[in-house]
């Protein structure tokens, strides 16, 4: 699989998110769940964040305190597999929304890349995916590009900007990765079984919450997906981070959040699934 098709699959792998300045992450709405994969509403409200550009938060009740856990719907290993190394289940759910948003800041800059995007897993894989990149100028965000990735049938386009259409064919076994790691269980498994994770059960809402508080990055950021990784500036793994996912009794992911801080930088990266039918 070549460089540009490797980010493609990282925009599969990823997951969504409202804008993350170093934890302005969503909550998922106390009642709105998905029981057993059963879709309901969601709201998402942005956390109050003193950082230009940044979204207002929208009023709403605080989750419920979290119960002690039940057992959770699959077995946990010691450690995660690498990504790629196994199997993800036959498609539950037929299609369903993705965003995803990033914040990192740099000695070169501050840019935020948010994008959204709708999956189909079956009977046949498709995606469209929209993201839109931009640098803060002062005050106010600067757009800098936006990519139109669409999969369809063994062909995936990308539309960069201005740039021309490029068109690549996929073997199936680069479109068979896709949707496995496109399917909102393939990253609720890996965090699962994350060293240190600790999970709880909300009955009121049906939600699984997994945790790991303020540790090392390197605990965890080494099962993370690639493109995952890729996007959290060095020294993280040295440094402070934590992890915070949420998921349904079927293991579909309905929030993940990611923030990390360094001597060079910082970086939140949150992912939402929402409409899963």
């Amino acid at each position: 699989m070549d460089r540009r098709t490797d980010r493609t699959v990282g925009l599969v792998t990823i997951i969504a998110m409202a804008l993350v300045p170093a934890a302005a992450l969503g909550f998922v709405r106390p009642g709105a769940a998905f029981d057993g994969g059963t879709p309901a509403e969601t709201s998402i409200t942005p956390v109050a964040e003193d950082y230009p550009g940044a979204p207002k938060p929208l009023k709403t009740k605080a989750p419920p305190e979290p119960a002690a856990a039940p057992p959770a719907p699959a077995l946990p290993v010691t450690v995660p597999q690498a990504p790629g190394t196994t199997g993800t289940p036959p498609a539950q759910l037929t299609s369903f929304d993705r965003q995803i948003g990033t914040l990192r800041i740099l000695p070169t800059g501050t840019e935020q890349i948010q994008e959204t995007a709708t999956f189909t897993l079956k009977p046949k894989f498709t995606m469209k995916s929209t993201s839109v990149r931009s640098k803060l100028n002062g005050k106010n965000w600067k757009k800098v590009s936006t990519t139109v990735v669409t999969v369809k049938g063994r062909v995936m386009t990308t539309k960069v900007g201005d740039q021309p259409l490029e068109r690549e064919t996929l073997t199936k076994a680069q479109l068979d990765e896709m949707k496995r790691q496109a399917d909102p269980r393939f990253l609720t498994n890996q965090i699962k079984d994350l060293p240190g994770i600790n999970t709880q059960f909300d009955k009121k809402t049906k939600i699984y919450k997994h945790t790991i508080d303020l540790t090392a990055g390197g605990n965890f950021i080494q099962y993370l997906p690639e493109d995952v990784a890729s996007l959290i500036p060095a020294g993280v793994e040295l440094l402070g981070a934590d992890l915070e996912a949420y998921s349904d009794t079927k293991d579909h992911l309905v929030m993940a959040s990611l923030n990390g801080a360094s001597t060079v930088g910082a970086v939140g990266i949150g992912v939402i699934h929402s409409n899963m039918r």
